[in-house]
């Protein structure tokens, strides 16, 4: 007897879309049937005599429902989370259900009032009759709800989602929804069911009369929907996908069932052994299975059925069927079945899927919306092959809507007062109604109504203004967007440049954001000339350039606007190359003959010297070498000058300082002449010149190992002095240094190297730990001497580096003041320069005609001289000491920072000491120069800078 099918216009509350989408009150005078509940407000009580107005809300749902009666409705906040379980006690009365409510619309799925606890199930009623259970998200628990001896209960549009349950709490039973005992009547809708580690959905022996009706059920360890020992259960319109077992099942005798316009699909991707689903055993069974006890009476057809793999989509009495036509033929069910790919998961299907307008309006169950409320609509770019009410619903839980959208673009920029503003809607109309416009300003003015999808209007105020267009169509789908406009009083135009270089990895490559940010009226035209010498690029906004070579240039730009004004805006940018460190090499040697012919260089003779193609230095794209000059064997005390090859006359400045018999030793980076070559030339009587390759600076971003540079405050990270590392270091011994601490992954370091107290004479190198020990030198010392160097190494993939100290025993002392990387903090490409002094205290150079005294600064401009820009991050500098009057160490640093513990140079009396030396500069343009003992004079020639990547 099947006299409880009902026409779906008389199906319990939760059925009728109109019934279920109603708003709730705004107060609770407004319907004294209803409880409040509402956890976030502060006056909220679950003992107040009064509780339950809006005014002062249950805290808990628990205690709402348990007062809950006949006809009264509990209203759950949205948005907040509560203590759980839920146990329904009390009953409602036919046409007067309890019902319990939170989130009505789907299309706010973060709205769900979420219900929490740890115990096994969420929803638990027993013995209890009409009452209705929607908009509730009930997560990590291992059953969702459980359902007992109970009649005429809806659970409409929630989630029930285990994801947060850890699995190894799973028992085998653990389903998401669990029919049981004596159930009737019960209605199951619109829910979302997941990641249970059994069935999603479960109606046991005894249940009769259930609806099981577009529901979405995925990811369960069992089966999707099953029904055991249960008559007349409707299974209708539902997605189930992604199950471990089948997709639906009919078992025992579950006789009398009704399966229309579900999708049930397999697939091979289930996530077998994930965290939020247990590991499918077996993959094999059939999509949709009737056991023989369950085909009495019942009636399958008008599903999409789509199995994973091998599995067959059909078993009907226990006999499987490879297609729908094979079970329509031995079975006469099965008609309108379709075995393919239903376009579809969790989303709504896509264009042209088979489930679209395919279903059967007439079946029991259907409803009148989907899965989120949405109604049923006819798709007119798909044939109508459906039945009853048009034939156009769609198959599964989602019925596709009108794709038909709205945005707002156009000209919405701040502009003055009665400045004409146009607003233009783009649609997308796929299904190709007509479609009207509606434009309101925001103002208070009259919305105005548009054939066309552009409006314009001139705002009579300033203020911020909301713009609503409205598109509608014919067939009455309308859809609204909106952006805001400000309207501004009349200013001047004030242009706007930005400019970023290196942010690409390309060193020459800059990226200018240009605009008129501070302009009542819209940018019409812009021009930016980059300045050098290319056209001039036309626009506004971001722009981007690569330039030639390095080098500081002034970029222009230039802007009109709406109110028919025109303004420039200038700035400075320099772009240089990024550092290569190679393996040490010497390329030049004239005691033997190495880069040059076999001889003493004499005064004043220029040696060329061919950098490129030797020592790891490419020909192209090669801007500056890093070169360790080291003078040895000179007749008479001297200077040696190094220069870019092709210069003509020698700068006045020196890189080295020597007296007659002393080896010394200076780091140089200097610019390459366009044949690849430096020079070199001696100011006094003969020596012998060395030098070896440490790396060279690129403008080619491709290069391995090119990195830009990080500019550090120094730091000391080496003293066998003391501490930890109390120890000299002994005849051809090394010492390796760590300096994971200090730098992460890097291509280089710049290293402040002291060697101090030595024994006897000596020299040290330092190269990557691991690799071969070049045959090089960084610094020659002789006993007793202190002698420094700024050296350039890579370190090996652990952060070392490695020290080698040839003969006799000395102290070590090592200061990090740079770290060379591919992405490193600083970003910072170097621009090489001619020499420039900027300071000597000998003549009133950058300074007072004065020595330096003990425990004094001097403060010297760099920036606005020989190159270097305002902006620039650091100066390359070849710091020299000479007529020390004790024994002392110099520290630059960065004016009002703080002085580092850290040397740049160490001068004894009598001797004039040059070092490289990297320093950061201030804001203003400035270094600083700390002497520590007695009184001496200083020399400071810019040899390049390093400039930052935004200005």
């Amino acid at each position: 007897m099947r006299s409880r099918r009902l026409p779906i216009s008389l199906v319990p509350l939760a059925l009728v879309a109109g019934t279920f989408c109603l708003a709730p009150p705004t107060d609770a005078s407004a319907d004294a049937g209803t409880l409040y509940v509402n956890d976030r407000l502060l006056t909220c009580s679950d003992t107040a005599e009064n509780r339950g107005t809006q005014a002062r809300p249950f805290c808990s749902i628990q205690p709402a429902v348990d007062a809950a009666q006949p006809g009264q409705t509990v209203e759950v906040a949205p948005g907040v989370s509560y203590k759980g379980p839920i146990v329904l006690h009390r009953s409602g009365e036919p046409g007067q259900p309890i019902t319990l409510e939170g989130n009505v619309s789907r299309a706010v799925t973060g709205a769900y009032p979420v219900v929490e606890s740890t115990t096994a199930t969420g929803l638990t009623a027993d013995h209890v009759h009409d009452v209705v259970v929607r908009g509730l998200a009930f997560r990590g628990y291992r059953q969702g709800a459980v359902l007992t001896d109970s009649s005429a209960v809806t659970l409409d549009n929630n989630m029930f989602d285990a994801t947060t349950t850890a699995t190894s709490g799973y028992t085998p039973t653990d389903s998401g929804i669990t029919l049981e005992g004596a159930s009737a009547d019960v209605t199951l809708s619109r829910n979302l069911v997941r990641f249970h580690p059994a069935a999603g959905i479960s109606v046991g022996p005894g249940v009769t009369g259930t609806i099981v009706t577009t529901n979405v059920v995925e990811d369960n360890g069992g089966h999707g929907i099953v029904a055991t020992d249960a008559p007349d259960t409707a299974v209708t319109g539902n997605t189930v996908s992604l199950n471990c077992g089948s997709g639906l099942v009919l078992d025992g005798s579950s006789s009398h069932a009704a399966v229309e316009n579900n999708i049930v699909a397999g697939d091979d991707l289930l996530k077998a052994g994930s965290a939020t689903a247990p590991a499918c055993t077996d993959q094999d069974q059939p999509e949709v299975s009737v056991s023989a006890g369950s085909a009495a009476g019942s009636t399958l057809g008008y599903n999409i059925v789509h199995p994973r793999g091998t599995a067959q989509p059909y078993s009907w009495a226990g006999t499987p069927y490879a297609d729908a036509a094979s079970l329509l033929a031995r079975t006469g069910q099965g008609g309108h079945e379709l075995n393919t790919d239903p376009g579809t998961r969790l989303l709504p299907p896509a264009d042209q899927s088979p489930a679209i307008d395919s279903a059967d309006a007439g079946a029991i169950g259907e409803l009148s919306t989907d899965f989120q409320g949405r109604p049923r609509v006819d798709d007119p770019l798909v044939g109508n092959s459906g039945t009853g009410d048009g034939g156009y619903a769609d198959r599964g839980a989602y019925e596709v809507q009108d794709p038909f959208n709205v945005s707002l673009a156009g000209d919405v920029r701040a502009a003055p007062t009665l400045a004409a503003f146009t607003f233009t809607a783009q649609v997308n109309n796929p299904w190709n109604d007509t479609v009207s416009y509606r434009f309101d300003f925001g103002d208070g003015s009259a919305a105005q109504p548009a054939a066309t999808p552009t409006a314009q209007h001139a705002y009579q105020a300033t203020g911020t203004y909301t713009v609503t267009v409205t598109a509608t169509t014919t067939s009455g789908v309308s859809r609204s967007a909106t952006t805001q406009v400000t309207v501004n009083p009349p200013g001047p135009l004030t242009p706007y440049l930005g400019v970023e270089s290196g942010i690409t990895g390309e060193p020459l490559h800059v990226r200018a954001t240009f605009d008129g940010r501070t302009d009542p009226w819209p940018v019409t035209a812009g021009t930016l000339d980059f300045g050098d010498g290319t056209a001039p690029t036309a626009g506004s906004g971001v722009l981007q350039h690569d330039y030639d070579k390095p080098g500081t240039y002034t970029v222009v730009g230039t802007l009109s606007d709406a109110g028919g004004r025109t303004a420039t805006v200038s700035k400075q940018v320099s772009v240089g190359g990024q550092f290569v460190p190679v393996t040490k090499t010497r390329i030049l040697d004239t005691r033997s003959g190495t880069g040059a012919p076999k001889a003493a260089l004499s005064a004043g003779h220029v040696l060329a010297l061919q950098v490129t193609g030797r020592g790891g230095v490419p020909r192209d794209g090669t801007t500056a070498v890093v070169l360790n000059v080291t003078e040895t064997a000179a007749t008479n005390a001297g200077n040696v000058i190094v220069y870019p090859g092709g210069a003509g006359t020698a700068p006045a400045t020196s890189n080295l300082n020597y007296k007659a018999g002393q080896t010394t030793q200076n780091l140089v980076t200097v610019p390459l002449g366009p044949d690849g070559t430096v020079n070199l030339v001696d100011s006094a009587g003969s020596a012998d010149l060395l030098a070896d390759v440490q790396g060279y600076y690129t403008t080619d971003g491709t290069t391995p190992g090119a990195g830009y540079l990080d500019v550090l405050t120094p730091v000391r990270v080496l003293d066998t002095r003391s501490g930890a590392a109390k120890a000299t270091v002994g005849p051809g011994k090394t010492l390796t240094l760590d300096l994971s601490k200090n730098v992460s992954a890097e291509s280089a370091v710049l290293l402040h190297v002291t060697a101090t107290g030595a024994t006897g004479n000596t020299y040290v190198s330092t190269y990557t730990t691991g690799s071969a020990r070049p045959d090089v030198s960084d610094l020659n010392v002789g006993a007793g001497e202190t002698v420094s160097n700024l050296v350039a190494v890579r370190p090996d993939s652990h952060h070392r580096v490695t020290f080698f100290n040839h003969a006799g025993s000395t102290d070590l002392v090592v200061d990090l003041v740079g770290v060379f990387g591919a992405d490193v903090a600083g970003d910072a490409s170097y621009v090489a320069l001619a020499p420039h002094r900027v300071l000597d205290t000998r003549y009133g150079t950058g300074a007072p005609a004065a020595k330096a005294g003990p425990g004094g600064t001097l403060t010297v401009k760099v920036t606005g001289q020989g190159g270097v820009p305002a902006g620039a991050a650091a100066v390359l500098v070849n710091l020299t000491g000479t007529g020390a009057s004790a024994n002392t160490y110099v520290t630059a640093y960065m004016p009002g920072s703080d002085r580092p513990v850290a040397s740049s140079l160490n001068v004894t009396p009598g001797a004039t000491v040059p070092n490289l030396t990297l320093v950061r500069v201030s804001q203003a343009g400035y270094i600083t120069l700390y002497n520590h003992a007695g009184t001496l004079d200083l020399i400071a020639d810019i040899e390049g800078f390093y400039t930052p990547s935004a200005f």
